[in-house]
């Protein structure tokens, strides 16, 4: 050894305290923390702690990325149930009743055909004001104009006046 003779059981001694190395890489496992692990795993000879202890491991991961998943749902859970209470708080603050939507329906319909109702409606008006002699002919396009401001208004329809007593007051 270091270029001095040694006896055989000398060398015996020292072969067993040797790690044998098998590969020119191998010396660089043995600064792994893995590698370092196993060699003290086999001289403590404690494989069945080592499996009991990867057994309990797995199943640690395992019931903490549940928990997780768990979390994650009570999280997704809680932002919904804070929508619903919202919705829920915004239409009780809405006071509803129950033939709201019918009549918005028909406010909404009357908005849209604001124009053509305004259009007939003065349309009727300027010949009610100048027709004179020529009522009685211009009477019918006067009840059809009429008509279809009835027909694309609710409100107008509701109003409870009839077309000829309009035409009558004229």
């Amino acid at each position: 050894m270091n270029d001095s003779p040694v006896t055989l059981a000398i060398l015996k001694s020292l072969g067993e305290k040797l790690i044998d190395i098998h590969s020119q890489h191998a010396t660089l496992q043995i600064n792994t923390e893995e590698f370092q692990f196993l060699v003290v795993d086999n001289v403590a000879k404690s494989t069945a702690l080592k499996a009991g202890y990867l057994t309990s491991f797995l199943r640690y991961k395992k019931v903490k990325n549940e928990l997780r998943k768990i979390k994650e749902q009570a999280k997704q859970a809680h932002i919904e149930a804070d929508f619903n209470q919202f919705q829920f708080d915004e239409l009780h603050q809405a006071s509803l009743t129950a033939d709201e939507q019918v009549n918005l329906e028909a406010e909404q319909q009357q908005l849209e055909n604001a124009e053509e109702i305004k259009r007939r409606l003065t349309w009727c008006r300027t010949y009610l004001r100048g027709a004179g002699a020529e009522r009685n002919l211009t009477g019918e396009r006067i009840f059809r104009s009429v008509r279809v401001c009835r027909f694309l208004s609710y409100s107008f329809a509701r109003s409870g006046q009839s077309t000829s007593e309009c035409l009558d007051r004229g």
